[in-house]
């Protein structure tokens, strides 16, 4: 399925996204994640950095690009 992996997240979800389910459930909570290929990524900390701001990746939140 593609977001079975954890191995590049940060985040207090951790080994806890398996699922589509479990994925969007982060997300309702506040979690700003894509999953990129097998890697969950949280782009908490890249939306603050990014010259083009938030809303260049707010769109993309939940998204599944494989």
């Amino acid at each position: 399925m593609g977001c079975g992996s954890t191995k590049r997240i940060d985040s207090p979800t951790r080994d806890s996204i398996a699922t589509y389910a479990q994925l969007y459930a982060a997300i309702a909570k506040g979690a700003k994640l894509v999953v990129l290929e097998d890697s969950v990524i949280d782009l908490r900390s890249f939306l603050s950095i990014h010259p083009g701001g938030p809303e260049v990746f707010s769109p993309c939140i939940g998204i599944v690009f494989i």
